[in-house]
């Protein structure tokens, strides 16, 4: 499925919810994982312009092959979240049982996943990422408020255990 296909039907699956008799977490938890994964394509599109600009006595960050290879493993890790958020939205769509779980994972992976490849861009940059021209400072407050916002990530966390570790049912006395 082409990304804009898949754009299209995530949003066709939040509007749909108005109307629907899903329950609103679904909703909800995929929402902040969408915010939470733009900060992190946002934070590293930013810094692609950042390392790839020199002044004229050094060559550009993005020479350096140690951030090159870092900057790749982040590509993998937002396109990763970017997939599950879509899976977890897909199984939304589809009303599939298993959906509240996919996008409750869904939160947790995409907001975990902006704080770190927030944080390593603000290693990568080094001490010119914090000055307050760049975005920087603020693509890693807006991460960090991600694990915290809406429903915190250890709430997200005991809520799938619960969801795939349910606890055993108690059986019933017999009557005698």
């Amino acid at each position: 499925m082409e990304r804009s296909d898949t754009d299209a039907s995530f949003r066709r699956t939040l509007a749909s919810t108005r109307s629907s008799t899903l329950p609103p977490l679904p909703v909800v938890t995929s929402t902040y994982a969408a915010v939470y994964l733009g900060v992190a394509a946002g934070a590293f599109e930013e810094a692609k312009k950042f390392l790839e600009y020199s002044d004229e006595a050094s060559k550009p960050r993005i020479d350096n092959p140690v951030l090159r290879h870092r900057r790749a493993e982040l590509s993998v890790e937002i396109e990763r979240s970017r997939a599950l958020l879509y899976s977890a939205a897909s199984a939304f769509d589809r009303e599939q049982p298993t959906s509240v779980l996919a996008c409750t994972q869904a939160k947790f992976a995409c907001s975990e996943t902006a704080v770190h490849v927030t944080n390593e861009i603000m290693g990568m940059g080094g001490g010119g990422a914090y000055a307050r021209r760049l975005p920087f400072d603020r693509y890693l407050r807006d991460a960090r408020a991600g694990v915290v916002m809406g429903i915190t990530n250890d709430t997200v966390l005991a809520n799938i255990a619960r969801m795939l570790f349910p606890a055993p049912q108690k059986a019933e006395k017999k009557a005698q």
